[in-house]
């Protein structure tokens, strides 16, 4: 569904790839551009109507968090708004985490693809070969199962968000310092 969205401007929306799922290096851009996107990606995609709202809602509230989240600059009224959106927005994680439940959902075939790369890593240095011949993980991955993958709510980059509002009133917006000065320092001897 992605495909079928159009280009707007030169550099505002680029076109997607055929599977967005399987793009590799990704820049920023592209994730904004998917969220920005996924409104109309998503909708009618689920039979039951009530996870459709669900998933909507939550698509909705990620885009307007990220929208505040990403202003130059704030004032205590943005921030506020910011924090009332990162409120919502757990609140619709923890609806989704809910439904998610219902839905069989298994690894994607890249991910599929490293955790065998990975296990043939660790069996090889178990026996000791350091390289051993081995069938390419594409031909074994055809053969192995798909892993389940369930949503979990829990990881630090969630629980991060509830901490994006006070560090933009401690620290100030992301775009008002940078690491580059510090890099072009040279140490004398």
């Amino acid at each position: 569904r992605y495909r079928h969205v159009p280009t707007f401007l030169r550099d505002t929306i680029r076109r997607f790839a055929t599977n967005i799922a399987e793009m590799k290096k990704l820049a920023g851009r592209d994730f904004e551009d998917s969220l920005q996107c996924a409104l109309p990606c998503f909708e009618a995609l689920f039979p039951n109507k009530q996870h459709q709202k669900i998933v909507l809602d939550l698509l909705f509230d990620l885009g307007w968090w990220h929208g505040l989240a990403k202003l130059r600059l704030h004032t205590d009224s943005t921030l506020a708004s910011l924090e009332h959106a990162t409120v919502e927005l757990g609140r619709s994680i923890r609806r989704l985490e809910l439904i998610s439940q219902e839905y069989a959902t298994c690894e994607l075939p890249k991910e599929k693809r490293a955790r065998i790369q990975r296990q043939q890593k660790r069996d090889s240095v178990a026996v000791g070969a350091a390289r051993r011949a081995t069938a390419h993980p594409t031909q074994i991955a055809k053969k192995e199962q798909d892993q389940p993958r369930r949503f979990d709510r829990k990881s630090y980059k969630r629980h991060a968000l509830g901490d994006y509002a006070r560090a933009i009133r401690y620290w100030g917006t992301i775009d008002s310092y940078s690491t580059q000065i510090v890099s072009t320092v040279r140490f004398v001897r």
